[in-house]
Order: structure tokens, then C-alpha cells, then sequence
């Protein structure tokens, strides 16, 4: 595990979210807050639209896209985050109990 929290410090180094933070502190911050790495394949759901919203995401390699399916099929993509970029964050820190998007990678 630390290895991977390693790698992760490297992508989310410098970020607004770690802002203050040095570069051989933000492992152990990371392991202290209980962070974890997940990996996702190309198109699979990150984060389900009406499934609750429990963390705060880093991105720390590839890209996920932000989107919205209405009952048709057709999709609005809102946005983009790459390496360093965080997401859900509003949303966790404001306790919406629900996502209203579905963030796919």
C-alpha cells in the first residue's frame, strides 16, 4: 500500500486540495485520512448518478468524464478531470446525499 500512496502523491502534489502539505508528508496524510487507490477501466462508472456520495476523488492517472443520461439515452458530458484533478468535493463537503451526475473514466 504504500507504494501505491506513493504513486498517488506524486499525481496529487501541489493540488489546492494538499495545498501546505510537503511532498514527504503527503503519504502518511493520505494513509492517515484513509485514502485508497482504485483503478477503472476505459468506460466503467466511477461514481452512479442517485448513488451516494461518501468521498472526496482524486484523479490520479487517465481521465474521467462527468455526465448526465436522460431516460432516452442521450448523454450531456458537464465536464472533464485529469491527473491531480479532484471531484465530488462540493459535494461531500456540503453533504448532498446523492450524486446528480455519473463520472465515468
Amino acid at each position: 500500500m504504500a507504494r501505491v500512496l506513493e504513486e498517488a502523491a506524486d499525481a496529487l502534489e501541489g493540488t489546492w486540495l494538499f495545498k501546505g502539505i510537503s511532498r514527504e508528508e503527503l503519504p502518511e496524510a493520505l494513509d492517515l485520512v484513509g485514502a485508497t487507490v482504485n483503478s477503472y477501466a476505459a468506460d466503467e462508472v466511477v461514481l452512479a448518478a442517485g448513488s451516494p456520495v461518501t468521498s472526496v476523488y482524486a484523479v490520479v492517472s487517465g481521465r474521467v468524464r462527468m455526465l448526465e443520461e436522460d431516460v432516452f439515452g442521450n448523454r450531456t458530458i458537464f465536464g472533464e478531470a485529469g491527473p491531480g484533478n479532484v471531484f465530488a468535493e462540493a459535494l461531500a463537503a456540503v453533504r448532498i446525499q446523492e450524486s446528480f451526475v455519473t463520472v465515468q473514466a
